[in-house]
């Protein structure tokens, strides 16, 4: 049912001459369809930016990238078992922005799982050297 939707709407793209090889990829008609989407409330609450909100935007998108294609290049170096962990780092960042920021309050079942998330870092990291999981740089220096 899902993939009868989905030709569907290749239909419609080739109809407004989109490229084939650009609908072959999931994930940008996806970033399409979820852009045309946002753009509609758009129209009802836009507010233009500030040059200051504009650099800040600019910044976010540096910044974020930058941490994607981090991301990206740990999961080509080391098992995704031994990184996995450490990409819920971003909850405790995320709560540390909100009590700096905001003045959010940590509560009890938070601290307990931010907890467990260091925990379970740990515990992948010696995993590995007990099992003898080595980075793609320690192989190649070797």
């Amino acid at each position: 049912r899902g993939t009868n939707r989905l030709s569907k709407i290749e239909s419609i793209l080739v109809d407004l001459d989109v490229p084939k090889s650009f609908m072959r990829s999931k994930t940008r008609l996806f970033a399409l369809l979820s852009s045309l989407i946002s753009v509609i409330p758009m129209f009802w609450s836009w507010q233009q930016p500030t040059p200051e909100q504009w650099g800040l935007l600019a910044a976010l998108g540096l910044v974020g990238t930058l941490g994607q294609l981090m991301l990206t290049r740990g999961y080509a170096i080391a098992a995704a078992a031994r990184i996995s962990p450490f990409t819920y780092a971003s909850v405790l960042f995320g709560a540390a922005y909100g009590y700096l920021f905001w003045g959010e309050l940590l509560s009890l079942q938070f601290v307990f799982g931010a907890l467990l998330i260091g925990v379970a870092g740990v515990l992948a990291l010696r995993s590995g050297e007990r099992i003898g999981d080595t980075l793609v740089s320690d192989t190649a220096r070797s």
